[in-house]
């Protein structure tokens, strides 16, 4: 028994390791500012596995913060938002609005129909419901048998 044990595990093992090795980008998609599960994963190569995670729900709170005291005409509203996004640093434009819309335009590229998504090679599978990145690729890799 504890030799079959041994054979699964390294089954297993080695199919996760398969299914990372052909793993160059991992995107994740979430509709919250919960973090997803995630720490340093490598290819069978040794090089790391670059990760990008979209919160699609970003733009929305984005898009209230700016609005909130905002009042008057138009012209007014128009002036006072413009001002807001203007005193707004680079690296904040770049986390909270930027990367963000840039998420929801790859959810509908790549037709997304539920989050979270784990989404591999830009678009080559997809991983829906899991939290965790391991988990996604034991899934992936038991998929690709």
């Amino acid at each position: 028994m504890g030799k079959l044990l041994c054979i699964l595990i390294l089954s297993l093992l080695s199919s996760v390791v398969a299914a990372s090795e052909s793993v160059s980008l991992i995107e994740i998609f979430v509709d919250d500012a919960n973090p997803i599960k995630h720490g340093r994963v490598k290819n069978s190569a040794g090089r790391d596995i670059e990760f990008v995670i979209y919160d699609l729900s970003a733009p929305e709170r984005f898009e209230k913060e700016l609005s909130r005291g905002v009042s008057g005409s138009l012209d007014q509203v128009k002036s006072k938002v413009l001002k807001k996004i203007q005193g707004l640093s680079t690296s904040y434009m770049e986390e909270h609005v930027m990367t963000p819309y840039k998420g929801l335009l790859k959810a509908m590229e790549y037709e997304l129909i539920k989050l979270p998504a784990i989404v591999f090679n830009n678009g080559e599978s997809v991983i829906y419901g899991v939290r965790s990145i391991n988990k996604a690729i034991q899934i992936r890799a038991r998929s690709l048998k």
